[in-house]
């Protein structure tokens, strides 16, 4: 099962998915990683505009790319701590 495919079974796995992306905790997490807009954009596979706008909270991701997201802020975490 991939982790796209946990967010559609796994509310669980879901709303922790949106905790870390609430816009404020995902910026945090990346300044104090000390990582750009357009690395998490690489790591994710979506534009810079489309992090920056997730930042602002502008827009959210969902499905596939909020549980991508996710993951690659877990990883900042753990890399950063």
């Amino acid at each position: 099962m991939s982790i796209a495919d946990a967010s559609l079974t796994d509310p669980v796995a879901e709303a922790r998915a949106r905790r870390i992306t609430a816009p404020a905790v995902a910026r945090g997490i990346r300044a104090h990683a000390d990582v750009t807009q357009e690395t998490i954009a690489r790591e994710v596979g979506v534009s810079t505009t489309t992090v920056s706008a997730w930042e602002k909270g502008a827009s959210r991701p969902s499905g596939e790319l909020l549980m991508r997201y996710a993951a690659t802020l877990r990883r900042l975490l753990e890399v950063s701590v």
